[in-house]
């Protein structure tokens, strides 16, 4: 380079900034990556690290992973939206701060204990369907179609629309279309009433995704996604799948896929996959090159990434919050139980009450001593806790160890 060169004004127009927002990693029907490779992948980068998948069981993994290598991470979930209707549609929801980290804690517990949903298993179209596998799903519409009450209000949580997949699944998924007594434009004029809903309801929390990976619906899905974006408002964001590490992690994945679905073999020539190689993850500088035409779905990404920031507390043990009934402690409460409890065994083993009254002094020592220990120790909660489900279990027959102490 000459030294005219060299005094020549940089005129390079700055890269777009961008942030992978989706990264499932713990599943081999939605992701194969390991924590290690996106941990890796994202440092390499100088991004944060993402992770939706649709349980938070990784999510202190990779939060301790991003911390070792001087990173941070960004904690989301993967869920499905349960309308009463039938219709259901993903969503990736991403914590904003501490509070939507509990949030998040809060809606999972819900899902996965009362909103499992089972796809049934078979065929739509000639694509797999997962026999009997279950997503977590919550229901936040009403019968009217409103928002439920708060306890899924999500008010420090970004939410995505789950990615194009969405759309493409109603379709292939809807009997009436399979019947032609419905067309593509009603299915999608039904998921733009969603979006609007959704869009209501979390307000400039709110995002469209885009993607792109390669099939035959990528031209028409993203059309369909910039068209509502724009008469919605609703800003789009470009995601990606990053299901796999590199494209020669496609086979892999597909066998796996293949397995959890039973539905064709591998070399079924009649086979067709909902997933293509280009699902692979990409750099960057990839999504910059196959985002180039909306460069503000790029800059959308990496400000949303941005704004999200959660510091979980480690290494500190967090029981569930007892609530005692109004006017009692936690500690009168356990010395209640515990006198109570006793009572009814001393019935069973002395049922004279002559016998039990001359019995019982020894026993009331003790017990008393082993009240003050518990209390002294600040453990009361902790046999509440222990308490509660262990009679939930008796209640509902299901065996419990004999216990040997902690």
């Amino acid at each position: 380079m000459t030294t005219q060169d060299q005094n020549m004004p940089n005129t390079s127009t700055p890269a777009t900034p961008f942030v992978h927002l989706v990264q499932p990693t713990q599943d081999g029907l939605h992701g194969c990556r390991s924590q290690e490779s996106v941990v890796e992948s994202a440092a390499r980068e100088g991004n944060p690290v993402v992770i939706t998948d649709s349980n938070l069981i990784g999510h202190v993994g990779i939060y301790q992973k991003a911390e070792k290598a001087k990173s941070r991470a960004i904690i989301g979930l993967r869920v499905n939206v349960q309308r009463n209707d039938g219709t259901r549609y993903g969503l990736n929801l991403l914590s904003i701060n501490d509070a939507g980290y509990r949030e998040l804690v809060k809606l999972t517990s819900d899902a996965e204990s009362i909103g499992l949903q089972s796809t049934g298993g078979g065929e739509d179209q000639g694509r797999a369907i997962p026999e009997g596998w279950l997503f977590p799903s919550v229901d936040p519409f009403n019968t009217q179609g409103e928002p439920t009450p708060p306890r899924y209000e999500l008010g420090n949580v970004v939410v995505l629309s789950g990615g194009r997949f969405d759309l493409q699944h109603a379709l292939l998924k809807s009997k009436d279309f399979a019947n032609k007594s419905i067309t593509i434009e009603d299915i999608r004029t039904q998921f733009g009433e969603h979006l609007s809903m959704m869009k209501d309801r979390f307000q400039d929390r709110f995002f469209v995704e885009v993607q792109r990976f390669g099939d035959a619906w990528e031209t028409e899905s993203v059309r369909t996604c910039l068209e509502w974006c724009e008469n919605l408002d609703i800003p789009p964001v470009a995601t990606h799948p990053n299901l796999f590490d590199t494209r020669d992690g496609y086979a892999a994945h597909e066998l796996i896929a293949l397995r959890l679905s039973k539905a064709h073999a591998f070399n079924d020539v009649n086979r067709e996959s909902l997933y293509t190689p280009e699902m692979a993850y990409k750099t960057p500088e990839e999504m910059r090159e196959l985002f180039q035409d909306i460069p503000q779905a790029l800059s959308n990404a990496a400000a949303i990434a941005d704004n999200c920031r959660v510091t979980l507390k480690l290494g500190k043990p967090e029981l569930p919050r007892v609530v005692p009934p109004e006017g009692m402690s936690v500690q009168e409460l356990f010395a209640q139980k515990a006198r109570a409890g006793l009572e009814d065994r001393l019935i069973k083993i002395f049922p004279d009450p002559a016998v039990r009254a001359m019995e019982r002094a020894r026993y009331d020592e003790r017990l008393e001593h082993e009240i003050g220990v518990i209390q002294k120790l600040g453990f009361s909660d902790y046999f509440l806790i222990v308490e509660d489900f262990v009679g939930w279990c008796h209640k509902e027959d299901i065996m419990v160890g004999p216990g040997r102490g902690s």
